[in-house]
């Protein structure tokens, strides 16, 4: 019984760690080496909700180099529709940065339609 238990156990650590080394792969790891505090949860909270986490954590990053934030959910939100991310942040970074007004939501509509965020930017 014992032998079961010990078994079972192995199997399991195991099983986590393939599925962190699959799953989480390179990026989580890029992300914590920039300095990024987010957990594992909320990085496999984005791969779950089919967005690109590549794309995510390259926002983060480039937020985190221009001292500047937007929520978790809005970055998902975007990658998961299909607009290019790493765009509509750059665009909205490059707008704070230059003292223009942003809304990074209107960015995301702009993008989505068809339209470039760079443009939009008054």
């Amino acid at each position: 019984m014992m032998n079961l238990l010990a078994a079972f156990v192995f199997l399991t650590i195991v099983a986590i760690i393939v599925f962190f080394t699959i799953f989480s792969g390179s990026n989580f790891i890029r992300a914590k080496y920039n300095g990024l505090h987010i957990t594992l949860k909320h990085y496999l909270d984005v791969c779950m909700k089919n967005a690109k986490p590549k794309d995510v954590i390259d926002a983060l990053i480039l937020l985190k180099t221009n001292e500047r934030s937007l929520s978790l959910t809005q970055l998902v939100d975007h990658s998961r529709k299909g607009g290019n991310l790493i765009a509509v942040v750059t665009a909205y970074v490059t707008a704070l940065r230059n003292g223009k007004s942003a809304n990074f939501d209107e960015l995301s509509k702009i993008q989505l339609g068809g339209g470039d965020p760079f443009k939009a930017i008054k």
